[in-house]
This record gives structure tokens, sequence and C-alpha cells, in this order.
């Protein structure tokens, strides 16, 4: 989703913008001390910006917590459909 991509670009930005003094301001700041952690999952279709296939690196095993999960994604029916139509869904998973 173009705004979820949007949103880690302008984080990534900031944190390394946060920790440059590069310019004078009025009232001297200091750079940032703060420690950031970004984490990153697969894209919804498993395919990068150019449709190419991605085959992950490592695995979290989530069996646990799948019924719960379709639970939440049923509750937003509307972006399900959204999303099945505008990322090809069901061409990709075979549904």
């Amino acid at each position: 989703m173009e705004d979820h991509t949007t949103r880690c670009r302008l984080k990534d930005h900031g944190r390394v913008l946060a920790r440059m003094a590069n310019f004078q301001t009025i009232r001297p700041a200091r750079p940032s001390p703060a420690t950031w952690r970004f984490y990153h999952a697969m894209p919804h279709g498993l395919c990068d910006g150019l449709r190419r296939r991605l085959i992950p690196g490592a695995f979290v095993n989530t069996t646990s917590v799948q019924a719960r999960k379709r639970e939440a994604l049923a509750a937003h029916a509307s972006q399900k459909a959204w999303l099945d139509a505008s990322q090809e869904w069901t061409r990709i998973s075979g549904r």
C-alpha cells in the first residue's frame, strides 16, 4: 500500500535527519540520541514494486494467531474487497 510505503520512507528519513546537526538555529538543538528500530514485513501479494516475486529469508510461525487474525480482517470487509481487486490477490494466491 502506497501510504504505508510513504510513511516508512518518512520515518526512515526522519530517523537519519534527527541525528544530524545540519544547520544553525536561533536556539541550538542537539541531535536526537534516540535509538530507532524498524520492522519490515512482506508486502501484500509477496511482490516488490516492480511485481517481482519476493522470497522471504526468515519466517515467524503465526499459526496460533491465524484464526484471530482472520476474524480481525473479516471486520474490514470493504478494505478486503478493495485489496483483493486492486492487488489482484485472488489471482496471486490462487483463491
